[in-house]
């Protein structure tokens, strides 16, 4: 990867330098921060890894001295560097994963409704879903829940606004959730070699509101580890239905499926059987 430059602040104002691209922003000056039940403050230094307007991650230290904070941010570009494309998807993540799980919650107040038996639906809760959903999302919900027919010459029989609502919510659902696995997904082929440079995000922090509840200030190794997992597992769920296909549609020989999978023969048989 290129070198990402370093924009210094010389003052205490915003950190966005840039509308878009890879920099870091960094600031010699006065750090705050809560320990022990009480607000410190020193002389120190900051950086920030930015996406244009985007911060994704930053990192502070106490730093008397501004060549010593020169210094050290030269030290912390060369750590982030390796994890800058990788973070820029994990960043993306909050938005549909919070609207998910806001859809969600709407879905379960729907359903709880139907539990207890209300034959009405509260107007607010559709106008959530209506505003979240594609056309084709409500088609399609339209198309699994047809009217029912005449019957004895009575009008056709509507489906029960709950249950319909509630199908479009979930299909909400899972456009978005599959949104987040994309991210995680593609995170996952950009990370670099983990024994090589997994170390180097001990000590950064996810920025403020970027990763949403798992931001302010929290271990941004804990946070990358976890959508990493979450991505590998998306990933290796597809093992199978990929090797089943290559082989048996795509005219990918067995010995050719070893090579690039790594995978052993006996494995590969017992994926097909």
């Amino acid at each position: 990867m290129s070198t990402i430059e370093i924009i210094e602040i010389t003052g205490a104002g915003d950190i966005v330098q840039r509308d878009e691209g890879l920099y870091l922003s960094a600031r010699h000056g006065q750090i705050t921060w809560q320990e022990g039940g009480g607000t410190w403050q020193a002389t120190g230094a900051t950086v920030w890894l930015m996406d244009g307007r985007r911060p994704l991650a930053t990192r502070e230290i106490e730093s008397p001295n501004r060549l010593d904070s020169e210094a050290w941010w030269e030290r912390q570009r060369g750590q982030i560097t390796p994890w800058a494309r990788t973070l820029r998807p994990l960043a993306r993540i909050t938005g549909p994963r919070q609207a998910a799980e806001a859809m969600q919650h709407t879905r379960d107040r729907l359903q709880e409704g139907q539990r207890w038996g209300f034959g009405s639906i509260e107007r607010e809760l559709v106008e959530e879903i209506e505003a979240a959903a594609l056309p084709e999302e409500i088609e399609a919900a339209r198309a699994e829940l047809p009217t029912g027919p005449s019957v004895l010459g009575l009008p056709p029989v509507q489906p029960d606004p709950i249950t319909f609502w509630s199908a479009v919510a979930r299909r909400v659902v899972s456009r978005l959730s599959r949104t987040v696995t994309d991210y995680q997904r593609v995170a996952l082929t950009l990370a670099p070699d983990i024994e090589e440079h997994g170390a180097d995000l001990r000590g950064w922090q996810c920025p403020r509101h970027t990763y949403g509840w798992q931001g302010d200030g929290a271990d941004l190794a804990a946070i990358v580890a976890r959508e990493l997992l979450a991505g590998w597992a998306a990933v290796n769920s597809q093992r199978d239905p990929l090797l089943k296909w290559s082989i048996g549609s795509a005219e990918v020989s067995k010995t050719r499926a070893h090579e690039l999978t790594g995978l052993s023969r006996t494995t590969i048989d017992r994926v097909l059987a």
